[in-house]
Formats: C-alpha cells, structure tokens, sequence
C-alpha cells in the first residue's frame, strides 16, 4: 500500500545566535553566528498530520575542522 503525503508549510526562518562558549580552531574563534530553523506541515490524509521541526548552525564556509583540507602556500 502506497503511502501519500501532501507538504503543507514549509517556514526556514534564520535567526543570530551566540555561542554559549566560544568555538576556537586554531588562530579563529567563532561567537556568534547563524541558527536555521525548519518547521515542515505533513498532510496524510483522513485526518493524519504532523509537523516536524529541525535546527542546525550555520557557521562560516570557510571554518572547517578537518585537516586534510588544510592547503599550503
């Protein structure tokens, strides 16, 4: 049996955040930076729905952790 699922809303506000304590690599440290939230509507039809929620930070592109990408000059 196949299962149908419409998407009702779909809202990504972004908000600034501040860390609780800074976020050093390195010669950088990161305080503050973006917080994406997702809140999604799921309509299953007969009366079944849902909502879902996520969040995620969004730090620079740029801030990578991982060594093996680290290039030399």
């Amino acid at each position: 049996m196949a299962v149908r699922l419409a998407l009702g809303s779909l809202t990504f506000p972004v908000r600034a955040s501040r860390a609780g304590l800074p976020l050093r690599h390195r010669t950088v440290t990161l305080t503050h930076f973006p917080l994406l939230h997702l809140a999604v509507g799921a309509d299953g039809g007969d009366e079944h729905r849902a909502r879902g929620f996520a969040a995620e930070y969004l730090p620079p592109e740029w801030f990578d952790k991982d060594d093996s990408l680290e290039t030399t000059t």
